[in-house]
């Protein structure tokens, strides 16, 4: 925005003998929006979406759709909510709750007439 930059963490790594955890994305992000008052999301190659807070921490998606996550638009409902609207290489369009990261709605594109 304007002469502003964001910033964007591609992972971060936690690892101990139970497993790994990833924040943000393991693969090349593919999509990026901010909104009105600069929340940013992501969107991955691998399906996954990413919305980030301002400490710099995430609610993160694992394939939220499949295919690449080609195009995110943040939208606020009637009510006041705002939602992320994700669309994918797969044909998936997903309405996506910004503060609890879950698919509100799916539909496969391809199937409307």
């Amino acid at each position: 925005r304007g002469d502003s930059c964001i910033r964007v963490c591609t992972s971060y790594e936690w690892s101990e003998w139970t497993g790994t955890l990833y924040l943000g994305h393991v693969t090349t992000v593919s999509a990026v929006c901010v909104t009105e008052d600069g929340h940013v999301a992501s969107g991955d190659e691998f399906g996954g979406v990413s919305i980030w807070k301002s400490d710099g921490s995430c609610r993160m998606m694992t394939a939220s759709c499949p295919g690449a996550i080609q195009a995110l638009l943040p939208y606020r409902l009637r009510d006041g909510r705002l939602v992320l609207l994700a669309g994918s290489s797969g044909g998936r369009l997903n309405v996506i709750d910004w503060d609890t990261a879950t698919v509100l709605y799916g539909v496969d594109i391809r199937s409307l007439p």
